[in-house]
């Protein structure tokens, strides 16, 4: 049962991470949909001029670029975007994968939190049977036995 209770535990915050790395690794979708949002986007059927390709830029920016980042900043700024913006977009490319994964963590906390509960009720009745035991210890009849001379004497 303790078992259970640990494991459990490990399996609800490995979720919580996956939902965090889910997200962080959604980011670059993100930066996608809002470059293609505020007008910086790369049309497909259009021959290929000036354009910012937008998935060669979130891939870039995703990967740490700097000059990428700041760039992205600035067209954030331009456009009255923020980074919460980005999380927003983000955050609607894996929603279904958020649910799935908060279905799951439901479980386990229910499953968890049931076996906490049951480890409860076994500690109640064990703490509730010493409780009996030691009443009848208390209220056995107890006889005095003969130890004979303290001090003793020698033994043979």
């Amino acid at each position: 049962m303790t078992r259970d209770v640990v494991d459990l535990t490990w399996e609800i915050l490995r979720s919580r991470r996956l939902k965090g790395g889910l997200l962080r690794a959604a980011v670059s979708k993100g930066v996608h949909k809002i470059l293609t949002t505020i007008g910086h986007g790369h049309d497909p059927w259009a021959p290929r001029t000036d354009l910012v390709d937008y998935f060669h830029f979130a891939a870039k920016w995703a990967s740490g670029d700097a000059s990428y980042r700041d760039k992205f900043d600035e067209m954030l700024k331009e456009a009255g975007f923020t980074m919460e913006e980005v999380m927003a977009e983000a955050f609607g490319a894996v929603i279904d994968a958020f649910e799935r994964i908060d279905h799951l963590l439901a479980s386990a906390e229910a499953r968890r939190n049931n076996a906490l509960r049951e480890i409860d009720r076994h500690r109640e009745a064990f703490g509730a049977a010493m409780r009996r035991g030691v009443e009848e210890v208390q209220d056995a009849e107890f006889q005095d036995v003969e130890t004979g001379p303290v001090g003793g004497g020698a033994l043979s």
